[in-house]
C-alpha cells in the first residue's frame, strides 16, 4: 500500500473540477506537511517551493503561463518589501488559478441554473447520487458568486432542489421534512437519511406486494398516510374517524412497514418521531393511522390527539 492512500490525491484543474480542486489540493497539501505554506503569507521557503510545484502539477499546460505572472509580481514586490512582508508565492498562484476560473464560471450561469431546475432523479438512480448530483451544481454557483445562491444558504438549495428533483411518490416525506425545517436549519445529511429511509421503505413494500401476488398499493397514499400519521401523529391536532388517501392517488393501506424508520428523537427504528414513546410521557397518546380510500390532500385523518414532533 503507498504513502498516499490514506488521502485522495489532487486532481488536474478543468473548468468542470475548479470549484472543488483548491480544496482537494490544500487538504493533500496538509497532510504532505506543507500546512504553513497553505495558510500563512509567511513560510518556509522550501515549503512555499513546494507547494508551487504541487500545484504547478496539477494544472494543464495552457495555464501555467499564469505562474510566469504571479512569479513577476511576486519578484517585484519581495524586491522592495521588508523581509517581514513578503508574498507567499504559492499562495498567490493558488488564488490566481482561482479566480481566473471563476471569470470563466460566470459564463455558464445561466446553463447551470437550468440544468439546476430540470434535474430529476433517474430511474434506479441511488438517492445518494441523486444528492451528489444536485450539491454539485449548486457548489458551483456558489463557489462563481451566482447571484442567489449565497454561501449561508448551500443546505438549504441543495435539499430544496433534490425535493424538486424527487419523483411524486416522495411528496410526503419532501413535505414533512419541509414542514419540520421551516424556522430552523435545513440539513444535507438529516434530509437524505429520511429520504433513503422512505426509499427502503417502498422498495420492501414493492417486494411484499410481488411476493404475496396481491396488486400493488399506490405508495404515495400509504407514504403518506404512515408518514404524516393521518390528520394525528405529524400535526397535531384531533383526528376523526376513518380516512381519506393521500395527493398523489387513492388512499391504500393505512399501514406502513416501519422497520428501516429511524425516530429523530429516540433514534430507535421502528416508529416516527410523531408517535415516539417519549411523547407519551408528556402529552399522551401519540397520533393517527392511515387512511382508507378516498381523495384528499395529505394523509388520512386518525383517531386520537396528535403530538407536534
Amino acid at each position: 500500500m503507498s504513502e498516499d492512500a490514506n488521502v485522495a490525491k489532487p486532481f488536474q484543474l478543468t473548468s468542470a473540477n475548479a470549484h472543488l480542486w483548491r480544496s482537494a489540493l490544500e487538504i493533500y497539501a496538509r497532510w504532505k506537511g506543507l500546512a504553513l505554506a497553505v495558510d500563512n503569507e509567511i513560510a518556509p521557503a522550501a515549503d512555499i517551493e513546494k507547494l508551487t510545484a504541487l500545484a504547478l502539477s496539477h494544472v494543464r499546460s495552457g495555464d501555467q503561463m499564469i505562474y510566469n505572472e504571479v512569479a513577476q509580481a511576486v519578484a517585484t514586490h519581495n524586491a522592495t518589501a521588508k523581509d517581514d512582508a513578503k508574498w507567499n508565492k504559492a499562495r498567490k498562484l493558488l488564488d490566481k488559478f482561482e479566480g481566473h476560473y471563476k471569470r470563466m464560471a460566470v459564463l455558464h450561469h445561466s446553463l447551470w441554473e437550468k440544468e439546476l431546475r430540470e434535474l430529476r432523479m433517474q430511474k434506479d438512480e441511488e438517492i445518494s447520487h441523486l444528492f451528489q448530483r444536485v450539491t454539485d451544481l449548486v457548489m458551483k454557483l456558489v463557489w462563481s458568486g451566482c447571484r442567489g445562491f449565497a454561501e449561508d444558504k448551500r443546505e438549504e438549495l441543495i435539499v430544496l432542489n433534490v425535493f424538486s428533483a424527487l419523483p411524486k411518490e416522495y411528496a410526503a416525506v419532501a413535505y414533512a421534512a419541509t414542514e419540520q425545517y421551516r424556522g430552523s436549519m435545513y440539513s444535507v445529511v438529516d434530509a437524505e437519511t429520511r429520504i433513503i429511509g422512505f426509499h427502503n421503505t417502498l422498495a420492501s413494500m414493492g417486494n411484499e406486494d410481488q411476493g404475496s401476488g396481491e396488486p400493488s398499493t399506490s405508495v404515495a397514499a400509504v407514504g403518506v398516510g404512515g408518514y404524516r400519521g393521518g390528520g394525528g401523529g405529524y400535526r397535531g391536532g384531533r383526528g376523526g374517524r376513518g380516512g381519506r388517501g393521500g395527493r398523489w392517488g387513492r388512499g391504500g393501506r393505512g399501514q406502513e412497514d416501519l422497520s428501516t424508520v429511524e425516530c429523530y428523537k429516540c433514534h430507535q427504528f421502528g416508529h416516527y418521531q410523531g408517535q415516539c414513546p417519549l411523547n407519551a410521557a408528556g402529552n399522551g397518546g401519540g397520533g393517527g393511522g392511515g387512511g382508507g380510500r378516498g381523495r384528499g390532500d395529505y394523509g388520512g385523518r386518525g383517531r386520537g390527539r396528535g403530538v407536534r414532533p
